[in-house]
């Protein structure tokens, strides 16, 4: 069976975009304490992704937007515990 991304390399990207997710918590607060409004968001988009994102992005309405790309990173963390 071929993977268009191999598992080890997955488990990688998925350790990398944990330390991201501790990265925006770490920012969001050191700007909160510094009375900035300013809030970081990191979303992964797949090709799917992209028009609802962009479109939501125009229209203000970011704020809790997951990607499906996101949904399934968060499933299978859940699944790792």
């Amino acid at each position: 069976m071929g993977y268009l991304v191999s598992p080890i390399d997955f488990r990688w990207r998925r350790h990398r975009c944990k330390r991201l997710g501790l990265f925006n918590h770490v920012l969001n607060a050191w700007l909160e304490d510094a009375g900035d409004v300013t809030r970081y968001l990191f979303n992964m988009l797949s090709p799917k992704s992209y028009n609802v994102f962009y479109q939501k992005l125009r229209d203000g309405e970011l704020a809790g937007f997951r990607s499906e790309l996101d949904v399934e990173m968060g499933k299978a963390a859940k699944a790792e515990r």
